[in-house]
């Protein structure tokens, strides 16, 4: 996969603890990303693909499989398309959740 999400510009992000609260303005909607979820929302700035996602992740969280990192990445990235917080519909459709 050789897209390159974009978060939204208007979704603000505030730390709580060891989660982040994402609120989306136009849904007037509160997600609450864990670490994982968080360090993809970072990585989510129109230049890196989920495979470049998944070698950040590797190097930060450096207990956890392969196989695992990927599959994270995709799902955390299949949310943030259907909750439309990122800018990459071409990801959104590949996942599943885009317009047709």
């Amino acid at each position: 996969m050789s897209v390159t999400p974009l978060r939204r510009s208007d979704v603000i992000g505030q730390h709580a603890g060891r989660e982040t609260l994402l609120y989306d303005p136009v849904a007037d909607a509160v997600h609450t990303l864990n670490p994982t979820a968080w360090a993809v929302w970072e990585l989510c700035d129109g230049r890196h693909t989920p495979a470049d996602m998944a070698t950040h992740l590797r190097a930060a969280f450096a207990d956890v499989s392969d196989q695992d990192v990927d599959a994270d990445v995709l799902a955390i990235l299949a949310v943030f398309a259907r909750e439309e917080l990122i800018h990459r519909y071409d990801l959104a459709k590949e996942l599943g959740y885009g317009p047709d």
